[in-house]
């Protein structure tokens, strides 16, 4: 099974070693839901910062894929003059999305990850928090193939209390106003 993976060969997204089970209580009920295992650093969060990171991917995902509209609302909108009530509150929403994705991102911060010293390499937090959480890339492939530096615990354990770091204060801007998809 290594030799299919060291070629190039991944598992299907919905194979179920890619997810992994939450027990959620409520009272005196008890639920199990599955949920998208990512990189092996969400392990190390805490409930509020691995919630954060969760939050942060579906406002993303919503946003980039143009979550204001569907493509029927443009076909619907042909033969009227005004976009009528759904679709105006259908684009408050997504303004709303918007800017709590930016207001998320705020809270990365921009204080660069200094990573090496001559010559200079420092890494970007808010693209490391985007890598991290959309596109599920761990943090050694981060520093290995994004920065193109090679692995020590140093640089690791930057990276690493840096994401760390980010998700809390993320989860602090998260818990300081409401969400637009609850």
């Amino acid at each position: 099974m290594k030799g299919a993976k060291a070629m190039g060969n991944h598992q299907s997204p919905t194979d179920m070693t890619n997810f992994e089970a939450a027990t959620i209580r409520d009272g005196h009920q008890v639920n199990v839901v599955y949920r998208r295992r990512g990189p092996a650093i969400l392990t190390r969060l805490s409930p509020a910062a691995r919630h954060a990171v969760e939050t942060y991917t579906a406002t993303a995902e919503a946003v980039l894929s143009g979550g204001a509209s569907a493509p029927r609302d443009s076909l619907n909108r042909s033969g009227r003059t005004s976009g009528g009530p759904a679709s105006e509150g259908r684009q408050a929403g997504f303004v709303d999305q918007v800017a709590f994705l930016r207001r998320m991102e705020a809270a990365v911060g921009q204080d660069p990850i200094f990573l090496r010293d001559k010559p200079r390499v420092a890494a970007d937090p808010l693209d490391l928090w985007r890598r991290v959480c959309l596109a599920d890339m761990s943090i050694k492939a981060y520093l290995t193939q994004r920065m193109g530096l090679a692995r020590s615990d140093k640089r690791m354990k930057a990276l690493q209390a840096a994401f760390v770091a980010t998700c809390e204060r993320v989860s602090d801007a998260i818990g300081k106003t409401k969400s637009p998809l609850s």
